[in-house]
């Protein structure tokens, strides 16, 4: 074996024994790959703690909250811990049931309804409570109400209701109307469900806004009684339908919400506003708020960083009525599947001159599990663009405990009082992406030298056989 052989070897073995030291290099995660840093206030050394995360955690996420925060114990060593994420609610829409309708005569009201009595009509029921046949002595006129009596006595309601609508098919004419609901167990005393509310068939220029929909407040009782105002003599109503939307889970957490100004965006396109939620939050619900009264089709945009590419969330209507007593209807929010994108942005359908809709967020905070263990005080460290090893860090070996002890988030850590636990040393000069990258740059650069070594020796050692 040449003398050259053992040298080139020697270096070949110091190469290979570098590897793992660069490894760790470029996978060993500090303070000062995060941005902030806060006490962690627990109940007992060695257990496990949990706590749920506040909204200026979430704003202060550069990815997400699976990416983008580590528990440190005050020796800057990671405990194990994990994310454990909300689960949205499971949002099912029933199918729709016709409900049987019988249209009544004006004269066949008790004054007007507005308060408790009986109507002036005669109804034949079956043995279950259905309706068979309404008669009344009164005749049509031309009044410009027309009233209704629906029968409800064969719907059943399963799960927890989270809304409830009739669906009025009507014919297709121009109609502003108002809708009243009344409801009665036995056909006699009625009670005020919903008041005005609005019933809107318009055209305008190449749209249409069709509000032929009626949310209620609550389930309604066996009969209902339909009073709908302000219409043409020759309205007539075509079907009446019922549906309902249940949920299973818990809706509580949706309970967090926020408001985001929008930007008008003048790209040569659609009219456009663009929203920045400025975090990574876990949206599980979207609406947007017109400011003044119209009807809109937007279609929906997200993405994640400020130069990625906008990805289609959904098509959804936008409008705001106003009722004649002043009262405003709006349109209601659309549910996401858990987006963490930071970035928003909506496009009209047609022309639009109004101010910028409000965008409203609703997002479910998850919950952190951490072992309190090495002693010390405890930091939660968020706020960091290293995407190679953060998410492999979490341990979910005990999220199956029954018992955590509630560890609460203090204050911000001052680096004189630990500087070991001192956050962002490394991103006073640069953005968090660029100092995670340089590192990366640098892991690979002593890779390439050293390969390129290799093929040298490798080269000598060719030509001198």
């Amino acid at each position: 074996m040449t003398t050259y052989f053992k040298k080139s070897m020697i270096v070949l073995v110091l190469f290979l024994a570098m590897l793992p030291v660069l490894a760790a290099a470029e996978t060993a995660i500090t303070p000062g790959d995060f941005i902030h840093s806060h006490k962690l206030k627990i109940t007992l050394e060695g257990a496990i703690h949990s706590f749920t995360l506040p909204r200026f955690v979430y704003e202060g996420l550069i990815q997400s909250q699976r990416l983008d925060l580590a528990v440190f114990n005050s020796n800057a060593e990671i405990v194990p811990f994990t994310v454990r994420e909300s689960t949205p609610p499971t949002i099912v829409n029933l199918p729709e049931v016709m409900i049987p309708f019988y249209e009544l005569p004006p004269d066949s009201r008790a004054e007007s309804l507005s308060g408790v009595g009986p109507l002036d009509i005669y109804v034949q029921t079956s043995a279950g409570g259905q309706i068979v046949s309404i008669t009344s002595s009164g005749r049509r006129d031309e009044l410009r109400e027309r009233r209704y009596i629906l029968d409800f006595s064969s719907i059943e309601e399963r799960g927890e209701a989270v809304r409830r609508e009739l669906r009025l098919a009507m014919p297709d004419i121009t109609l502003s109307a108002r809708v009243s609901v009344f409801e009665s167990r036995d056909l006699r005393d009625w009670r005020p469900l919903l008041t005005d509310a609005p019933l809107l068939q318009l055209q305008s220029g190449g749209s249409r806004l069709i509000s032929d929909r009626i949310e209620l407040p609550r389930a309604p009782r066996r009969y209902v009684l339909l009073r709908v105002q302000d219409v043409d003599p020759s309205f007539e109503l075509e079907g009446v339908w019922y549906s309902v939307t249940i949920q299973t889970g818990d809706f509580e957490k949706d309970a967090n919400t926020a408001e985001i100004e929008g930007t008008p965006i003048t790209d040569g396109g659609s009219p456009a506003f663009e929203y920045d939620t400025l975090g990574a939050f876990p949206i599980s619900g979207v609406n947007f708020l017109l400011q003044e009264p119209g009807f809109h089709w937007i279609r929906l945009f997200s993405r994640s960083e400020v130069n990625g590419e906008w990805r289609a969330r959904a098509t959804m209507s936008l409008s705001m009525i106003m009722s004649q007593d002043g009262s405003v209807t709006s349109n209601a929010p659309t549910t996401t599947n858990m987006l963490e994108d930071r970035f928003w942005r909506i496009e009209f359908d047609r022309a639009f001159s109004g101010a910028p809709p409000v965008m409203e967020i609703r997002w479910r905070p998850a919950e952190v599990f951490f072992m309190a263990q090495g002693g010390g005080s405890y930091a939660l460290l968020f706020g960091s663009a290293r995407r190679d090893s953060l998410s492999a860090l979490q341990n979910a070996s005990f999220l199956g405990s029954t018992y955590a002890a509630a560890a609460e988030i203090g204050s911000p850590i001052d680096p004189a009082e630990n500087p070991l636990l001192a956050p962002g040393s490394a991103h006073t000069s640069k953005t968090p992406r660029e100092e995670a990258e340089w590192q990366r740059y640098l892991v690979w650069g002593l890779l390439v030298l050293g390969g390129v070594m290799l093929s040298v020796m490798a080269f000598k050692l060719l030509k001198k056989n």
